[in-house]
């Protein structure tokens, strides 16, 4: 914020506001961003001067690590006119310009931002302070955990495929083994049956060789030594 800008607000202090919020601001001793909240101070209507607090970046940015919301997010604390407290991270010189505050007290809806990062962005309004916080978050971290779970459920998936096949292929290498027993065994009794159909036939024929020659010997005479 521009050191007219921060007169600006003062003087609207002075002029009847009870309090103001301050935009993302440099220090120039120190050189540290800042947003600040500041109460007019006054006695019996007169103006005595201005209470000011103020908030490093520093303290912003730990909340948002802390918050660990993956890489490509982004933090934003903006006052209902569009104008910059503060933001993470904070990658530009100078005050970054910021778009107008998303519609209603709260929402959510995907951007893609002038990066190319497509986020999911979320925002509420503060119920007792004029201001807007909104966080976006990369939809890739977002769906990386879904993701990675769909993978693995289509490895295991790929997996229980690979299983039934080997099971069905096993089953039908079983199958094709007991079949074949079943013919063998079916020809070796087709064999046993024609041999024993054999067996007895030749039986009846020495059976019936032996009749004739009972009788031979009994119509000739024949004797046997």
């Amino acid at each position: 914020m521009a050191r007219h800008e921060v007169e600006r607000e003062l003087l609207a202090l002075r002029d009847g506001a009870t309090e103001r919020l301050s935009g993302l601001t440099l220090a120039r001793t120190t050189g540290i961003w800042f947003y600040a909240w500041n109460r007019a101070i006054r006695a019996e209507g007169r103006f005595l001067g201005v209470a000011q607090a103020m908030v490093q970046f520093g303290e912003f940015a730990r909340v948002a690590q802390e918050l660990a919301l993956g890489p490509d997010a982004e933090l934003r604390l903006l006052r209902n006119d569009g104008v910059a407290l503060m933001r993470w991270p904070l990658s530009v010189a100078g005050a970054p310009a910021e778009p107008p505050p998303p519609p209603g007290r709260s929402g959510r809806r995907v951007e893609i931002g002038p990066d190319g990062v497509e986020r999911l962005v979320a925002w509420r309004a503060a119920p007792s302070m004029p201001v807007v916080a909104i966080a976006a978050v990369s939809c890739d971290y977002v769906l990386e955990p879904f993701r990675r779970r769909l993978a693995r459920n289509g490895l295991l998936f790929a997996l229980s495929l690979l299983v039934a096949g080997a099971l069905a292929a096993a089953s039908l290498r079983s199958e094709r083994r007991e079949a074949a027993a079943r013919r063998a065994a079916e020809e070796r009794g087709a064999a046993l049956t024609i041999a024993l159909a054999e067996r007895e036939g030749l039986l009846a024929s020495v059976q019936e060789g032996e009749a004739r020659l009972r009788l031979a010997e009994q119509a000739g005479g024949i004797g046997l030594w």
